[in-house]
Protein backbone atom coordinates (compact mmCIF):
# COMPACT_ATOMS: atom_id res chain seq x y z
CA UNK A 1 0.00 0.00 0.00
CA UNK A 2 2.87 2.36 0.78
CA UNK A 3 4.41 1.71 -2.62
CA UNK A 4 1.11 2.53 -4.34
CA UNK A 5 0.86 5.74 -2.31
CA UNK A 6 4.42 6.66 -3.33
CA UNK A 7 3.69 5.99 -7.02
CA UNK A 8 0.50 8.09 -6.85
CA UNK A 9 2.40 10.96 -5.20
CA UNK A 10 5.07 10.72 -7.88
CA UNK A 11 2.45 10.73 -10.66
CA UNK A 12 0.96 13.93 -9.17
CA UNK A 13 4.37 15.58 -8.88
CA UNK A 14 4.24 15.55 -5.08
CA UNK A 15 7.37 14.87 -3.02
CA UNK A 16 6.89 12.49 -0.09
CA UNK A 17 8.51 13.38 3.19
CA UNK A 18 12.01 12.13 3.98
CA UNK A 19 10.53 10.02 6.80
CA UNK A 20 8.09 8.33 4.39
CA UNK A 21 10.90 7.53 1.95
CA UNK A 22 13.09 6.20 4.76
CA UNK A 23 10.34 3.89 5.98
CA UNK A 24 9.58 2.70 2.44
CA UNK A 25 13.27 1.98 1.82
CA UNK A 26 13.48 0.13 5.17
CA UNK A 27 10.48 -1.96 4.16
CA UNK A 28 12.18 -3.04 0.94
CA UNK A 29 15.46 -3.73 2.70
CA UNK A 30 13.63 -5.96 5.18
CA UNK A 31 11.68 -7.78 2.46
CA UNK A 32 14.82 -8.18 0.34
CA UNK A 33 16.59 -9.75 3.29
CA UNK A 34 13.73 -12.06 4.24
CA UNK A 35 12.84 -13.28 0.73
CA UNK A 36 14.59 -16.26 -0.79
CA UNK A 37 16.25 -16.27 -4.24
CA UNK A 38 12.89 -16.90 -5.96
CA UNK A 39 11.25 -13.97 -4.21
CA UNK A 40 9.22 -15.96 -1.68
CA UNK A 41 8.68 -14.88 1.93
CA UNK A 42 8.38 -17.26 4.88
CA UNK A 43 4.85 -17.61 6.27
CA UNK A 44 4.35 -15.55 9.43
CA UNK A 45 1.05 -14.49 10.93
CA UNK A 46 -2.24 -14.41 9.06
CA UNK A 47 -0.80 -13.28 5.70
CA UNK A 48 -3.20 -10.43 5.01
CA UNK A 49 -0.59 -8.91 2.76
CA UNK A 50 -2.35 -5.57 2.22
CA UNK A 51 -2.08 -5.52 -1.56
CA UNK A 52 -3.69 -2.70 -3.46
CA UNK A 53 -3.24 -4.27 -6.88
CA UNK A 54 -2.25 -7.53 -8.50
CA UNK A 55 1.35 -7.74 -9.69
CA UNK A 56 2.97 -10.04 -12.24
CA UNK A 57 3.60 -12.72 -9.58
CA UNK A 58 -0.13 -12.86 -8.84
CA UNK A 59 -1.24 -12.86 -12.48
CA UNK A 60 1.26 -15.56 -13.50
CA UNK A 61 0.03 -17.79 -10.69
CA UNK A 62 -3.61 -17.24 -11.67
CA UNK A 63 -2.84 -18.29 -15.24
CA UNK A 64 -0.25 -21.02 -14.73
CA UNK A 65 -0.60 -22.54 -11.27
CA UNK A 66 -3.21 -24.85 -9.79
CA UNK A 67 -5.17 -23.25 -6.98
CA UNK A 68 -3.68 -25.54 -4.32
CA UNK A 69 -0.11 -24.63 -5.36
CA UNK A 70 -0.50 -20.82 -5.43
CA UNK A 71 1.64 -18.79 -3.05
CA UNK A 72 0.49 -15.33 -1.96
CA UNK A 73 3.93 -14.74 -0.46
CA UNK A 74 5.60 -14.42 -3.88
CA UNK A 75 6.96 -10.86 -4.01
CA UNK A 76 9.48 -10.84 -6.86
CA UNK A 77 7.46 -8.22 -8.77
CA UNK A 78 7.13 -5.99 -5.72
CA UNK A 79 10.88 -6.29 -5.12
CA UNK A 80 11.49 -5.21 -8.72
CA UNK A 81 9.46 -2.07 -8.11
CA UNK A 82 11.36 -1.34 -4.89
CA UNK A 83 14.65 -1.90 -6.68
CA UNK A 84 13.67 0.59 -9.36
CA UNK A 85 12.52 3.19 -6.82
CA UNK A 86 15.67 3.02 -4.71
CA UNK A 87 18.27 1.83 -7.24
CA UNK A 88 18.97 -1.33 -5.23
CA UNK A 89 19.10 -4.97 -6.26
CA UNK A 90 16.48 -6.75 -4.18
CA UNK A 91 16.54 -9.72 -6.61
CA UNK A 92 13.10 -8.83 -8.00
CA UNK A 93 11.62 -9.01 -11.47
CA UNK A 94 13.13 -6.20 -13.49
CA UNK A 95 10.19 -6.00 -15.91
CA UNK A 96 7.57 -5.12 -13.26
CA UNK A 97 8.58 -1.42 -12.95
CA UNK A 98 7.96 -0.90 -16.69
CA UNK A 99 4.22 -0.71 -15.95
CA UNK A 100 4.84 2.45 -13.92
CA UNK A 101 6.99 4.36 -16.41
CA UNK A 102 10.62 5.37 -16.05
CA UNK A 103 11.80 5.67 -12.49
CA UNK A 104 14.66 8.04 -11.67
CA UNK A 105 16.82 5.40 -9.99
CA UNK A 106 15.72 2.40 -12.04
CA UNK A 107 18.20 -0.47 -12.54
CA UNK A 108 17.89 0.05 -16.30
CA UNK A 109 19.52 3.47 -15.91
CA UNK A 110 22.33 2.55 -13.51
CA UNK A 111 23.79 -0.66 -12.17
CA UNK A 112 22.44 -1.24 -8.64
CA UNK A 113 24.59 -2.23 -5.71
CA UNK A 114 24.02 -5.85 -4.64
CA UNK A 115 22.96 -6.62 -1.11
CA UNK A 116 25.75 -8.28 0.82
CA UNK A 117 25.47 -11.88 1.97
CA UNK A 118 26.20 -11.03 5.61
CA UNK A 119 23.69 -11.30 8.43
CA UNK A 120 21.52 -8.21 8.84
CA UNK A 121 19.87 -7.30 12.15
CA UNK A 122 16.57 -5.42 12.28
CA UNK A 123 16.35 -4.50 15.98
CA UNK A 124 12.94 -2.80 15.78
CA UNK A 125 11.23 -5.37 13.54
CA UNK A 126 9.83 -7.66 16.23
CA UNK A 127 11.61 -10.62 14.65
CA UNK A 128 14.04 -12.47 16.94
Amino acid sequence: MFTSAFLLMRAQGDQPSADFLKRLRNMYEFLGTMADEKGYLPQAGDCDDGRVELLTDDLEQMLRTNLSARNSLAISGLMGIGGAIFGEDYRGQRDEPAWYGAMPDSPEQKEPERLSQRAIVFPNSGWP
